[in-house]
């Protein structure tokens, strides 16, 4: 699991899609001067279940808004970097299984296109540069972490709690 830590935004949504999506059959699509490959993914049972318990018997009708019903992905055939990501709602259920799925929808629940993606790029050292503020502070962590701590009870009396029979 500690590589999961290691890696960016991207491979982690990737990650995640291979995960809770199985993906149908592969359709050319082109794009420009670009060759796509677009796959539909839909829920594996067992990852919709985990975020929506039952959902695997409940109609498209029902279905809450806000849950991507499949989702639609555009991978380069080459450089195999995925340029499109399209959630659709249960509003698009049709597409799920037609060959006009493979377009991007009219209404998505949400897309993440990547245009203009440059590879190994060199950047400017000067985007990377931090100056702190000038800004006066007190720290008072200590009096913080002092004011959070229990007051300690005070100690018993043990001659009382030699009368009482109570002390070892």
């Amino acid at each position: 699991m500690p590589e999961l830590l290691a890696r960016g935004g991207l491979s982690q949504l990737m990650a995640s899609l291979h995960r809770c999506f199985a993906f149908g059959p592969q359709q050319a699509v082109g794009q420009g001067d670009r060759n796509l490959i677009a796959v539909i993914g839909q829920w594996r049972p067992e990852q919709l279940d985990r975020v929506w318990p039952g959902a695997s018997t409940t109609a498209a009708a029902d279905w809450p808004a806000q849950l991507p019903h499949h989702v639609l992905v555009y991978v380069d055939a080459r450089e195999r970097f995925p340029y499109l990501v399209e959630y659709r709602g249960a509003a698009q259920t049709a597409l799920a299984n037609s060959s006009e799925g493979y377009a991007p929808a009219r209404d998505p629940l949400a897309t993440f296109e990547f245009v203009d993606v440059q590879f190994a790029a060199a950047m400017p050292a000067d985007l990377f540069q931090f100056a702190p503020p000038d800004n006066n502070f007190t720290d008072v962590t200590d009096r913080v972490i002092e004011d959070l701590r229990p007051v300690a009870a005070p100690a018993a009396d043990a001659s009382a709690a030699r009368r009482a029979g109570t002390w070892r």
